[in-house]
């Protein structure tokens, strides 16, 4: 039975928004780049979850704001199978999904009604290794 090992580097982008996202599990350490916002986030910045019959959820803030509201990027990482060593291949070719999310927040407790978050979904493809 072949033993298989996960990634622990995932390099995406989506060509037509222009967003690109490095994730390495050591550190761990995300370079997320999208027009002139390049941002990077290492240790406790990045929040990592498990979720059954989904993947790893890895999370970053990307824009906070104190009184009205935060932006969050998440990328949903799928289970991928590497060959155990010595056999490893360079890098193996992945889709998947960053999802953008917007938190509202105010001060004001009566402008605290309604939906408090938007999603927005990005296609990624690239490589894990």
């Amino acid at each position: 039975m072949p033993e298989f090992v996960q990634p622990t580097m995932w390099n995406l982008s989506n060509t037509a928004t222009g967003l690109q996202v490095s994730y390495s599990v050591a550190g761990p350490q995300l370079h997320y780049h999208q027009g002139a916002v390049v941002l990077d986030f290492t240790g406790k910045e990045i929040r990592v979850a498990e979720v059954p019959d989904l993947g790893t959820l890895v999370s970053v803030t990307i824009h906070m704001l104190v009184d009205s509201g935060s932006t969050t990027f998440t990328l949903l990482l799928p289970i991928v199978n590497l060959p155990a060593p010595p056999a490893l291949p360079a890098a193996v070719p992945v889709t998947t999904d960053g999802i953008t999310t917007l938190h509202r927040f105010s001060t004001v407790l009566a402008l605290q009604h309604g939906q408090q978050e938007t999603y927005t979904v990005t296609p990624l493809q690239g490589t894990a290794s």
